[in-house]
């Protein structure tokens, strides 16, 4: 009567250690996860700055607001998406290339 109760409390402990270890060790997937999301966080404001600009034409074209207005604008986040596109390049490119 006892083996069974026992054998049973064993083998919950086993399922419960097999079901709560992915909790207590933390292994990344593909080695290290820094690469992926900084890339990732690059990625979204580039597209961040692509849709500011497209709002700001859609805005434009709307009247609500002057060309001198928006050409000022336009420019700035232009430059914004350059420094955006060219770091998310820097991202991408392996250390050491040029």
């Amino acid at each position: 009567m006892l083996i069974p109760i026992v054998i049973t409390v064993i083998l919950l402990a086993l399922v419960f250690f097999y079901i709560t270890r992915p909790l207590f060790t933390h292994q990344p997937l593909g080695g290290s996860t820094y690469a992926p999301d900084v890339k990732a966080l690059k990625q979204a404001a580039y597209q961040a700055i692509l849709e500011r600009i497209r709002e700001l034409d859609f805005d434009f074209g709307l009247g609500k607001m002057s060309q001198q207005e928006h050409e000022e604008q336009r420019t700035l986040l232009l430059q914004e998406a350059a420094v955006a596109l060219r770091e998310l390049k820097m991202v991408d490119s392996p250390p050491g290339s040029a």
